[in-house]
């Protein structure tokens, strides 16, 4: 069976509001994957790395995160993300396409100036300068 890690990383924030909202999501991929939870998070801003930018701060928290996980997919999360009841079947979709061989990386989120009315759009990432925030 396909094993699934979900490594929470960054600054702890709104976490009782996330995490009920988030065990559904890991409740969907549980329907069909075997899911381990970690959490890599932290009470105050790190300040480990070579990065001081947040961006730069998620990606070392993510590359030293995924030292200590064995699973065949990693899916980032942070406890300040909120998943719409719309967005958690295309998460689970976009793990089934990386499970069935039809991609190797899904980057997820929302760019409201050109996706606001739109339910999933599919971006290949090959074609842009910039992923905005993600999972």
């Amino acid at each position: 069976m396909i094993s699934v890690a979900v490594v929470y990383i960054g600054q702890r924030r709104f976490n009782k509001t996330s995490a009920p909202n988030h065990a559904r999501l890991i409740e969907l991929l549980k329907s069909k994957y075997e899911v381990n939870v970690y959490d890599f998070t932290r009470l105050q801003p790190s300040t480990e790395g070579p990065f001081i930018s947040s961006g730069g701060v998620q990606v070392w928290d993510f590359l030293q995160a995924i030292k200590s996980v064995k699973e065949d997919i990693i899916i980032k999360f942070r406890t300040d993300i909120w998943f719409t009841n719309n967005s958690m079947p295309v998460v689970l979709s976009e793990v089934d396409e990386i499970v069935n061989g039809n991609n190797d990386v899904a980057f997820m989120g929302i760019d409201f100036t050109n996706h606001y009315d739109k339910l999933h759009e599919r971006i290949d990432g090959s074609t842009t300068k910039k992923v905005t925030d993600f999972v």
